[in-house]
């Protein structure tokens, strides 16, 4: 299936751990669209977090990578936002996705 993911998310990704490999920035590629600036693209995401974790493993795995690692860190949050809004340990588990609900004694009861 050609979409988005091949004719844009690969090739910038690719670039930018071409760049890296060569021990220099991707400030500027001839590669890309005629010559462009990873650097430049938000849809490369040069310096995020999450990318960098993604690039330990294969292009082709990347996405899925980068997919799960926000994911993680969406449900993280959630539970954390939860749990500072005074929500008890079983209603921060429904907030963030209900993963921990099962393990969890404290059902609200107050």
């Amino acid at each position: 299936m050609l979409n988005d993911s091949i004719y844009q998310f690969v090739p910038w990704e690719s670039e930018v751990r071409r760049a890296f490999t060569e021990h220099r920035l991707p400030l500027w590629s001839d590669r890309i669209d005629g010559g462009s600036s990873p650097w430049a693209n938000p849809q490369a995401e040069v310096l995020s977090p999450v990318r960098m974790l993604a690039r330990l493993v294969p292009v082709a795995d990347s996405m899925l990578t980068v997919l799960t690692l926000k994911m993680l860190v969406a449900i993280e949050g959630a539970w954390l936002a939860a749990r500072l809004l005074g929500a008890c340990e079983g209603a921060a588990n429904v907030a963030g996705g209900a993963p921990r609900s099962f393990l969890s004694s404290d059902h609200c009861h107050r």
